[in-house]
């Protein structure tokens, strides 16, 4: 499982909050990272783009892609966080 799982709901907060962790030199260029995560009891596989030059700390919203209950869905939101650099949260 790539990504650690915050504690995600909280009352009728249906987003998501997944830590993802990247390289370096993958921080600095930027390119595709696949996350896997938890969505309504299911494993979710999704290849993301990340920025060149992110940050530790920064933060990508995937609109639609959290939790679900009936007809609606949260927001999906990674916290990047570089290997080897101290976490800023």
């Amino acid at each position: 499982l790539f990504g650690l799982q915050h504690d995600a709901l909280s009352g009728h907060n249906l987003d998501q909050h997944v830590t993802l962790e990247i390289t370096p030199s993958k921080a600095a260029a930027g390119g595709e990272q696949r996350v896997t995560y938890k969505r309504g009891g299911q494993l979710k596989n999704l290849i993301v783009k990340v920025p060149s030059g992110v940050k530790s700390g920064t933060k990508i919203r995937l609109k639609g892609m959290g939790m679900m209950a009936g007809n609606k869905s949260g927001d999906l939101y990674l916290h990047v966080r570089i290997k080897g650099q101290p976490s800023t949260n």
